[in-house]
C-alpha cells in the first residue's frame, strides 16, 4: 500500500504560484518525507509562472528519479496550459541540437 502525502498549494504557497524558490522549497520537504506518492492539489491556483512550472516539472523528474510518485490534481485551464508548454519546450530542446551561443562583445553594436 503506498503511503500518500496531499499538499494544497493554495493554501501551503499562495493562490498564484511564481517563483522557482517556492517550488525549491516543496521539493526539499517532499524529498524529506518517506510517502512514495506525492499528490499537489492545485485547487485554488489560479497561476503559475513560467519559471515556477518549469521548477515543477524539475521537481516531478527529481521525485522519479528517487522512486517516488508525484500527481498533479485539480488544475485550472491556465495552470494546465503553462505546465504543457513547458513540458512541451523542454522535450523541443532536447529533440533539437540546441546549442547555447557563444559569449561574444556586444561592443560591436555601437559601431
Amino acid at each position: 500500500m503506498k503511503h500518500t502525502l496531499h499538499l494544497k498549494l493554495a493554501e501551503e504557497i499562495a493562490e498564484i504560484i511564481s517563483s522557482r524558490n517556492v517550488i525549491a522549497q516543496i521539493k526539499n520537504r517532499l524529498l524529506s518525507q518517506s510517502e512514495d506518492l506525492c499528490v499537489l492539489d492545485f485547487s485554488s491556483v489560479v497561476f503559475i509562472s513560467r519559471s515556477a512550472a518549469h521548477e515543477l516539472i524539475l521537481l516531478e523528474e527529481d521525485l522519479k528519479s528517487h522512486k517516488k510518485q508525484i500527481e498533479f490534481v485539480h488544475m485550472n485551464n491556465d495552470v494546465q496550459a503553462m505546465l504543457n508548454t513547458v513540458r512541451q519546450h523542454r522535450i523541443a530542446l532536447q529533440k533539437s541540437d540546441f546549442v547555447l551561443p557563444q559569449v561574444m562583445d556586444i561592443n560591436f553594436l555601437a559601431a
